[in-house]
Order: structure tokens, then C-alpha cells, then sequence
């Protein structure tokens, strides 16, 4: 059974909790795999070109498609999220399985197994720890819950992971994501994808509002954002 339909079926916020540490168990062992500097994950890099790659897939899916609001689209922006990639490829790097959120995470025989990883490679563990916690599909988690979940994966992997680099992750993976569901519902017929990007918008707003160095950013949020309510 995957994750999203285990928690959905709780009430209880600490079995929430319990289940979501577990995960983050198994995530750490993924996150210390030793990797040869010839091995296959080795020469495989979520670098600043796929960092750049992931806002361009966001402009053109989301912005530009779905919202048709390409006049956002300045060289302030591109100066935006260059900067973010810059940030972001600067992390330490570990196994990172690059699609880790919950429908991607099963639980049997009371064991924690991921699918979907062909996308694995080398990157920052804060991209896959934001994917898990900045779910739009996990309506079931909130924000006391997902610092403090950040806070156990910290303290049972003993590396400090900071808050600004895991919002800095967090905003990368979720315009990956709002691309992914733009190009999703537009372009390959799957209609459910539509009901998640006002969710993804909301959660990555949230985190634009913290952080310093994103005013267009922030702005193409909001804007996508009273277009969608409209």
C-alpha cells in the first residue's frame, strides 16, 4: 500500500508521524548508499543545467501553458532562478532518488520500499527530503509537521540540514512539480494532475514568503495563483 493511502485513512496526527519517520529511516540508508566515483549514480547529476532545466519545464508547463502568463517571464526571473540552481547544485550531494514523495513510497510487510527511482542520481539530500514533506498530494500534513520531521531526519542522519537550504530545495522540487502537472494535464491527457496546482502553488508561495531574493518569483506565484481562483 503506498504512503499517501496509508496516512489518508489516519485521523491521528502521531500515527502520521510514526509512519512518516519510518520512511525517513529508509530514506537515510538511500541517502549514506557508498557510490564509486565510476559507478552508473556517479555520472548522473541533478547539476545546475537540470536544476535550470526544472524552472524551464515550470515557465513553459505552468506559466506559459497553463496559465498564459509569459509576459512574467523577464530577464529578472531568468536572473532568479539561475540563482536558485547556483544555490542548490552547491549542496553536498548523496543517492538521491528524485521523485520521492508518496505515491512513490510503499509500506509492505511493514517494510518501507520506493519504486519510480530510474530517475536517480547524485544531489543535495534536501531535494528529496522536500518532496517528501512538500507533497501536494499529502493534504494530510502540515507545516508543525513537516519542520518537524526535517528536524528528525537531521538529528537521526547527524548532518544538519538548515532551513533556508531546505526551502531553497523545497521551491526547486515544486516548480518541477507544477511543471510536471501542467505538462501532465495539457499535454498527455491525465486530468487528474489539474486538481494539484493550485496545492502546489500555495505551498510553494508559502515558502517564497520566507525567503529573500525572489520578488518575481513570488510575483508569477500570485498572479498564477488569482488566475487560477478566478
Amino acid at each position: 500500500e503506498t504512503i499517501h493511502s496509508l496516512c489518508n485513512k489516519k485521523n491521528n496526527t502521531s500515527d502520521i508521524i510514526d509512519i512518516y519517520k519510518k520512511v525517513l529511516d529508509s530514506l537515510i540508508l538511500w541517502h549514506t548508499i557508498p557510490f564509486k566515483d565510476k559507478s552508473i549514480i556517479a555520472n548522473r547529476r541533478l547539476d545546475k543545467a537540470m536544476l535550470l532545466w526544472e524552472t524551464e519545464y515550470f515557465a513553459l508547463h505552468c506559466v506559459s501553458e497553463f496559465f498564459h502568463l509569459d509576459k512574467l517571464l523577464t530577464e529578472e526571473w531568468e536572473q532568479e532562478r539561475h540563482s536558485l540552481a547556483t544555490d542548490v547544485s552547491a549542496l553536498p550531494l548523496v543517492c538521491l532518488h528524485r521523485d520521492f514523495q508518496s505515491e512513490n513510497i510503499l509500506l509492505h510487510n511493514n517494510t518501507i520500499k520506493f519504486v519510480d527511482y530510474q530517475g536517480a542520481r547524485l544531489g543535495p539530500a534536501e531535494y528529496d527530503v522536500a518532496s517528501l514533506l512538500f507533497d501536494p498530494y499529502a493534504s494530510y500534513l502540515n507545516s508543525h509537521m513537516r519542520y518537524l520531521l526535517l528536524d528528525y531526519y537531521s538529528k537521526q542522519r547527524g548532518v544538519k540540514l538548515s532551513k533556508h537550504s531546505f526551502h531553497l530545495a523545497a521551491i526547486q522540487r515544486l516548480a518541477q512539480a507544477l511543471g510536471a502537472y501542467g505538462n501532465l494535464y495539457l499535454n498527455k491527457g491525465k486530468f487528474r494532475y489539474k486538481e494539484f496546482i493550485p496545492i502546489a502553488l500555495r505551498l510553494i508561495l508559502n515558502i517564497l514568503e520566507t525567503e529573500e531574493g525572489f520578488p518575481k518569483f513570488r510575483r508569477i506565484v500570485r498572479q498564477c495563483l488569482e488566475r487560477e481562483c478566478k
